[in-house]
């Protein structure tokens, strides 16, 4: 279960891709890169070195991401740089294609992941301390025939929980 932190930049995010800002998130020929590549070309759009970095760090590393949270990995980089503006734009096309999920964990930041297709999770937030954790069963799914049956087609849903963690509560 994947956990960090989303208050503002997430220094837990950040310190991670420190621990892998040597490691080149493009280094292993991983065909789910190449798979997404291919769909960006096939929708036209260009491929240029900030978006394979981008999808490249988050196949390698599970988000959610903010923009700020990507800007601040990259800007740590010294093979690949990008503005802030650059990289929303990106991420929107992603999102546009498919490739990347938003999240909205109601507090003004957008945040993404990378899109699964046949598979997704919802998320458990810390109304505290901003931790985030993947709930990857999702027993709403057997609870799609009620849309079917009032004649919705290409259903999706996102669930979000919002609590106190148990260290907070501790506090």
């Amino acid at each position: 279960m994947g956990e960090h932190s989303i208050k503002g930049t997430s220094m837990t995010t950040v310190n991670r891709a420190k621990n892998r800002e040597k490691e080149d998130p493009l280094s292993d020929g991983d065909a789910r890169l190449e798979f997404v590549i291919n769909k960006m070309r096939g929708a036209g759009l260009r491929i240029t070195p900030q978006r394979k970095f981008l999808i490249g760090f988050m196949l390698k590393n599970h988000g959610p991401f903010s923009a700020e949270d990507l800007y601040a990995i990259m800007s740590k980089r010294k093979d690949v740089k990008s503005d802030l503006v650059t990289i929303y734009r990106s991420l929107d096309a992603f999102v546009q294609l498919g490739i990347v999920s938003k999240c909205d964990f109601d507090d003004g930041v957008s945040r993404f992941e990378i899109a699964h297709e046949g598979h997704h999770h919802h998320h458990l937030i810390c109304k505290v301390c901003r931790v985030v954790r993947q709930i990857q069963n999702c027993s709403i799914d057997q609870d799609l025939i009620l849309p079917k049956k009032h004649g919705f087609t290409d259903i999706t849903h996102k669930l979000e929980f919002f609590g106190i963690c148990i260290k907070c509560q501790e506090r």
